[in-house]
């Protein structure tokens, strides 16, 4: 009886190492959503400066990457009703082979707004969201 169970053990393991399926192919690939935003540490929003006479308003952005398989290709920045959203677009590349990181960036975006007045700045990370207000002036 012991030899019959030590035979199937030892069968089992044996199949299983001879499988030509790893362990990787039955994990499905992470895919950025619409929500790729979420994947980004937002650690701060800085107006820099205003242009004169331009109404255009220099913004540095500052946070965090998961780790640097991620990589922010762009920004999509949407102005409504006094409210400046900017959406960071993350995308990530599954077959790298990278170390658990966090990995640091800093970006300044130009966004152009119509008319002076308050706007409200947001930016929503994965671990927070960060609001700002800005004042723009003739």
């Amino acid at each position: 009886m012991k030899s019959i169970i030590g035979f199937l053990a030892f069968w089992l393991l044996v199949s299983g190492c001879w499988s030509n399926k790893s362990a990787e192919q039955g994990r499905p690939a992470v895919q950025p959503s619409e929500q790729s935003q979420h994947k980004v540490y937002i650690d701060d929003v800085e107006v820099l400066q205003q242009k004169a006479g331009t109404h255009e308003v220099l913004i540095r952005v500052r946070g965090n990457l998961p780790n640097p398989a991620y990589r922010i290709t762009d920004y999509r920045i949407s102005i409504d009703k006094g409210q400046i959203t900017i959406i960071p677009d993350v995308t990530y590349d599954k077959d790298a082979m990278v170390v658990q990181v966090l990995v640091p960036f800093e970006d300044t975006l130009t966004v152009k707004l119509q008319k002076p007045g308050e706007y409200k700045i947001y930016l929503e990370g994965r671990s927070k969201a960060v609001v700002k207000k800005l004042q723009l002036q003739e």
